[in-house]
């Protein structure tokens, strides 16, 4: 983690400090003919004043994690947590300090509310058929059979953070403005996963077992709300991970600025958050939905990643 933090500052160091001698023009240090009362006038605008705004908008998440398994299965429900996406909520407030006519340190301070998702209906769990004759009809009555029981599987994450970035912005032209640099994540509260297992097909002779309690049953559906992360099925955990506590990561995004009164703009923005941090550590299960009619199989969850776009508009004001 130190080392993600360490390599996330020197990219801004070196960035701004390359971008503020690309500012000065080495064969005429003291300007083009002309150039002085431009630079002076252009000085006293708004690009040498600090900025103070704020923001709001959309964000979109991409969560992936990696699914090893030591036998393949087909049609587990547990392949729902191998990713997920959604969108949640934005807003903050922002602190930009010129260091040159185009450079300049933007900071910004955020709270986040991230919900993404993932599902499938071509899930399949072996059931027991108890008390009936096979069609064959060679078996007697009170023969137990297994038979693939249709389901659809979903899991939905929320989560809420405050985010602290500390950007160099880059003007390209004009208006329109490039930032990058190191981005932290701090949970809020829990995060919450809500699973749900559902019976696909409508008949009496197949059904879900056990509930998320470990109680038997006959269930049409099953539904839980956990806040670790673990395999998504009512029983085969071997272990389970917390959620981490803060996440580091290196942001690089584009805005454009349009001037609506004389000391005030709007910005909208799309930036990606890339994250170094897993988003949990590995655990493990062992996937018995397909335990019958194909084989058990042991899964290790790994290289969870949380990663997000967001799209906002920045509403600034010059002091």
């Amino acid at each position: 983690m130190k080392k993600h933090i360490l390599m996330s500052a020197m990219v801004l160091t070196l960035v701004t400090g390359s971008l503020q001698a690309q500012n000065e023009d080495v064969l005429r240090p003291y300007g083009r003919p002309g150039d002085a009362q431009q630079s002076n006038s252009r000085s006293r605008s708004k690009r040498d004043k600090m900025i103070i705004g704020v923001e709001g908008g959309g964000l979109l998440s991409f969560f992936s994690q990696t699914l090893e398994r030591d036998v393949q299965v087909t049609g587990s429900p547990e392949d729902v947590l191998k990713s997920g996406s959604g969108w949640g909520g934005t807003f903050g407030l922002f602190f930009d300090a010129p260091l040159s006519s185009s450079v300049g340190l933007q900071f910004r301070v955020n709270y986040n509310m991230q919900a993404f998702s993932n599902s499938s209906t071509a899930d399949t769990i072996d059931a027991a058929i108890v008390g009936i004759r096979p069609r064959d009809g060679e078996a007697p009555q009170g023969f137990t059979t297994v038979v693939p029981m249709p389901v659809q599987t979903s899991a939905s994450w929320t989560t809420n953070s405050i985010s602290i970035a500390a950007l160099a912005r880059i003007d390209i032209v004009d208006e329109l403005f490039l930032t990058i640099g190191p981005i932290a994540s701090i949970r809020m509260g829990d995060v919450v996963r809500h699973d749900m297992i559902e019976k696909t097909e409508n008949d009496t002779m197949t059904w879900i077992s056990i509930d998320y309690n470990g109680v038997a049953g006959k269930y049409q559906s099953i539904h839980r709300d956990i806040s670790v992360a673990s395999n998504i099925l009512p029983v085969g955990a071997i272990s389970t991970s917390t959620y981490a506590g803060a996440r580091f990561g290196l942001e690089a995004g584009i805005g454009y600025r349009w001037k609506i009164g004389p000391s005030v703009f709007i910005a909208p923005n799309v930036r990606y958050q890339y994250m170094f941090s897993k988003m949990n550590e590995t655990f493990q299960s062992t996937d018995v939905s397909r335990g019958n009619l194909q084989s058990p199989s042991n899964i290790t969850f790994s290289n969870a990643k949380l990663n997000a776009l967001a799209i906002v508009l920045q509403v600034g004001f010059y002091f």
